[in-house]
């Protein structure tokens, strides 16, 4: 029962128990004593009847036959009544259950006592109890979550309590999860308006230059090349804005399958092979070209483009990007290393930050996000990327992708 399992209901319980278990024992006591008193009072009179008899002379098996003796006789009641004697006041009895009926009410009184005072603590101590409870539920209606319902022992009570602080705990970590996205949002749109003023701020002054010079075609196709150029990269950042907001929102769905790693790697990398023979850099490949990667085939190969043009753009000419694979049945990692100036300290924790550009990055283009998306992209696919970097001695970003049957169990 559950009643017995709360603490203080329990406590009541038993309190009354023992003082109604106290209450019938004194009674019992006490109607005991008051037999004793009687039986002694009447062994008193009769002892007194003998002796009395004795000494005027009466034989002693009359006076026997008159303590043993159950007849009445109406000879012997009208003497009684002449001398006094009546159910009143015979042998003191009135005298004595006057007294014990005194002893009764005041251990009933007293027992009963106790118990109004043992239900006046427990009435205020739950008082309290509830006082305090509608206080803290009141502060959670304010938003505030630094105090929960007291703890309980067991019963309804208890379980009430719990639900609630369930509750107020769902509550809180929601409120800091819409904290958080606010804190997001807010610095997100602060870093888009960033990123967009710089080549907002060039394309109206391309545009003036235009306007100002449409006589001189070779200054109109300048310019607007450069108007072109600043379009593409607002549209760049637009678009990987939207791919990183659809990935925290959960919005996309991934489609894995296996793929070959050789082919997935070459058409991931092959828009990035003419500006690494321009910039005379090595793109180099290894690993079993059928070796099956469990994946994404798109959105992988968006991630590995970033990776790869993120080398490129931190590796001096002539410099070697080496793409390696190697595949098991419970995992599939890919990695990609290059000997470029590698990471400084300072930065290696914040590289997958949004927006962040170390002061030594050299790639003026860049904003930041290559990286971002491609760690999402990875762990979207229950996947991991990590990196390893010394400066100096190059960089290594390994691509880590659980293989068909671990992602079936992981999904159950």
């Amino acid at each position: 029962m559950t009643l017995l399992q709360d603490k203080r209901q329990r406590t009541l319980i038993l309190t009354t128990i023992f003082l109604l278990s106290f209450l019938l024992v004194g009674m019992f006591a006490l109607n005991l004593l008051q037999e004793q008193r009687i039986q002694h009072l009447a062994l008193t009179r009769t002892n007194a009847m003998v002796s009395a008899l004795l000494e005027d002379g009466v034989p002693a098996d009359v006076c026997a036959r008159a303590v043993t003796g159950n007849r009445i006789s109406s000879e012997g009641a009208a003497l009684l009544r002449k001398l006094g004697f009546s159910a009143n006041n015979s042998f003191s009895v009135h005298e004595t259950q006057n007294t014990f009926l005194t002893a009764t009410l005041l251990f009933i009184s007293f027992t009963g006592c106790l118990q109004l005072l043992v239900l006046f603590l427990f009435v205020r101590k739950q008082e309290s109890l509830y006082r305090e409870a509608a206080e803290t539920v009141t502060r959670y209606t304010g938003g505030d979550f630094s105090c929960l319902l007291p703890p309980w022992d067991n019963g309804g009570l208890s379980h009430l309590f719990d639900k609630i602080n369930t509750m107020a705990t769902a509550l809180q970590a929601g409120q800091e999860t819409e904290k958080q996205a606010k804190i997001f949002l807010k610095n997100t749109v602060s870093d888009i308006s960033h990123q967009l003023k710089t080549p907002l701020a060039a394309l109206s002054m391309y545009n003036e230059i235009i306007r100002d010079e449409t006589n001189h075609s070779m200054t109109v196709q300048t310019f607007s090349e450069k108007s072109a150029a600043s379009i593409n990269r607002m549209e760049h950042l637009i678009k990987t804005l939207l791919k990183l907001t659809r990935l925290d929102a959960g919005g996309i769905e991934f489609h894995k399958e296996s793929c070959p790693a050789g082919i997935l790697v070459r058409t991931s990398i092959e828009e990035l092979t003419t500006r690494a023979g321009r910039e005379q850099k090595i793109l180099s490949l290894h690993g079993e070209e059928q070796a099956p990667i469990f994946c994404d085939k798109d959105w992988t190969m968006e991630a590995l483009e970033n990776i790869v043009k993120n080398a490129l753009d931190h590796t001096d000419n002539g410099g070697h990007i080496r793409i390696s694979w190697e595949s098991s049945p419970d995992m599939t990692r890919l990695s990609v290393t290059d000997d470029g100036s590698g990471i400084p300290e300072e930065d290696i924790h914040h590289i997958f930050k949004r927006f962040y550009r170390s002061k030594n990055a050299r790639d003026a283009q860049g904003v930041g996000l290559g990286l971002p998306l491609a760690k999402s992209i990875m762990e979207g696919q229950g996947g991991f990327l990590t990196v390893e970097s010394f400066p100096g001695a190059g960089t290594t970003f390994l691509l880590s992708f659980p293989g068909s049957k671990v992602s079936q169990l992981t999904k159950l």
